[in-house]
């Protein structure tokens, strides 16, 4: 069952979706996350920031805590969520898709973990001042381009900074995607072609 799609959004929502974050980390003796207790608001929770309106989660920096473990897809239930920092930690696996649903996201860290994978899907969420779109169809073949482009551009992000050394893309295939992502850039979109005319 959908926890989204069976109850009204609210910052109960929140606090399962968090809550359910928390059960997929292996936590250390120091606990980093002991104030995520179930019977206070997640607004008092360590690295979590609300809203004062509605009290909705709007920012997450757990950024240095030590964290290990994967990313639950039910973070995608954190409808108002602005920031999201989790740099510096153990985090593996693949990002969930339920990312995407993200759509008020505008600050994303996920550097210096060892995750592997990551979704076209999530590139609907950022900001649509990061990528114009040519005229105003999001299906032209430009557009399509630039943002499979993009997707390899922060797969090779990703793979440069995973943890384990044996994760990480070596120089030669990182210098070999970079080029074959400046060559589809150059042969491809309108306004480079026009100026090597």
């Amino acid at each position: 069952m959908d926890y989204c799609q069976s109850a009204p959004l609210s910052i109960a929502t929140d606090k399962e979706a968090l809550i359910s974050f928390k059960s997929l980390m292996s936590l250390q003796s120091t606990n980093p996350l002991s104030s995520w207790d179930q019977n206070l608001s997640p607004c008092n929770w360590t690295g979590v920031l609300c809203d004062s309106p509605g009290n909705r989660v709007i920012a997450l920096n757990l950024s240095g805590f030590g964290l290990a473990g994967s990313i639950s897809p039910q973070i995608g239930n954190l409808s108002f969520l602005r920031s999201l920092e989790l740099q510096n930690n153990q985090l593996r696996g693949a990002l969930p898709t339920q990312m995407s649903d993200l759509f008020r996201l505008r600050v994303l860290n996920l550097s210096f973990n060892s995750l592997e994978a990551f979704p076209s899907s999530l590139l609907q969420i950022l900001d649509p001042q990061l990528l114009p779109l040519m005229g105003n169809s999001p299906d032209n073949e430009q557009s399509t381009i630039k943002l499979n482009c993009l997707t390899t551009i922060f797969g090779v992000g990703l793979s440069c900074t995973s943890a384990s050394p044996d994760g990480r893309i070596t120089m030669r295939d990182t210098l070999r995607k970079l080029k074959t992502v400046k060559d589809t850039l150059v042969n491809n979109c309108s306004p480079v072609k026009k100026m090597k005319h």
